[in-house]
């Protein structure tokens, strides 16, 4: 939505926009209640017309609210345990399944018969990932996943579950905020120390009937993950952060990692050369200039680092297109806030 905006500007903001409505959602929560970042859902069909949704997570509801009036259109409660360990009660990871791409251009060639409509999908034969039938204006999905690593699938304009659940984590996780889509791929990463979840990333194949799932596990290596991998061509860039490095087991601190989609073999990597801080929790970009495909990248002492995509670090893997001077970010002292 962000390359379609026009409106928001520095200029427009402050003369031109006012508050228009608020809302509590966990009105009997205990304490402060805390919620997922907000993800926005426009031009959705339901009965009363098109809507533009807000969509919010807490530790055990998703909250679906009009844009416009500041009213709960629905909301799904999950009955399921919460996060565990050092993760506390978190937000419910949520991922709104990208829009319907329409061609209003395209046309048949004169004379040809229009192809035969497909057949309904009835409600007990929809599948996770599934489409449901009625082209661009079908039903669209959000992906939800609850503490006790099942993966549920929303309808985005009801909130009606649109097929049953699938298991997608073994262990009882503690899921950062990245739950990330690549067509019908989905990952999720998980940390030591939140229920009994390993540092790894995850993805299950939603189009393969068994829904099969891969990890790439980074043993005692943290990871870098609060906005999940960066997806690119079929490949999740991923950072990790400080720990000892395993050739064996291809794990690599304080490194961006390249690892193939479905499977998460790794393919590639970065490693600034020389003895490196921890790198920063910050998610890759990976974006294309003058038909090169590029990803700039958190590198050593506070730098950020431009890759070839094709070949992070070089032959040495140590090596990058072009980095930064070094920013050193001073952590607080013991009795400093």
């Amino acid at each position: 939505m962000a390359k379609a905006e026009t409106k928001l500007s520095k200029d427009t903001v402050a003369g031109q926009f006012k508050f228009l409505w608020k809302i509590k959602l966990e009105k009997k929560a205990k304490g402060p209640a805390s919620f997922s970042e907000a993800l926005l859902a426009p031009r959705l069909i339901n009965a009363e017309g098109f809507k533009d949704l807000v969509i919010w997570g807490s530790k055990d509801t998703v909250y679906a609210v009009d844009s416009e009036l500041g009213t709960v259109v629905w909301q799904k409660h999950f009955d399921v345990p919460a996060k565990q360990g050092t993760c506390g009660a978190s937000p419910l990871p949520i991922l709104v399944e990208p829009p319907h791409l329409i061609n209003f251009n395209a046309r048949r060639t004169p004379g040809t018969p229009p192809p035969p409509p497909p057949p309904a999908v009835q409600a007990g034969a929809r599948r996770l990932g599934g489409s449901a039938g009625g082209g661009g204006f079908g039903f669209r999905g959000i992906y939800i996943l609850t503490g006790d690593g099942y993966l549920h699938e929303q309808i985005l304009s009801t909130g009606a579950d649109f097929a049953p659940a699938v298991k997608f984590l073994p262990v009882r996780p503690g899921i950062s905020n990245g739950l990330n889509i690549e067509g019908n791929v989905l990952y999720a990463a998980t940390s030591h120390g939140c229920g009994e979840a390993p540092n790894a990333m995850w993805v299950i194949d939603l189009a393969a009937p068994d829904y099969p799932v891969a990890n790439y596990s980074t043993k005692s290596v943290s990871l870098q993950a609060s906005m999940g991998p960066t997806l690119s061509g079929g490949v999740a860039y991923l950072v990790t952060g400080s720990g000892p490095a395993s050739e064996a087991d291809q794990v690599y601190p304080n490194s961006i990692v390249a690892l193939s989609g479905k499977e998460l073999k790794v393919k590639d990597r970065y490693t600034p050369a020389g003895d490196a801080n921890e790198l920063h929790n910050l998610t890759p970009v990976a974006f294309t200039f003058m038909q090169q495909e590029l990803l700039a990248a958190p590198g050593k002492d506070g730098s950020f680092v431009l890759l070839d995509s094709k070949s992070l670090g070089g032959s040495d893997h140590h090596t990058p297109l072009f980095q930064t001077p070094a920013s050193p970010v001073r952590r607080p002292q013991v009795g400093e806030e």
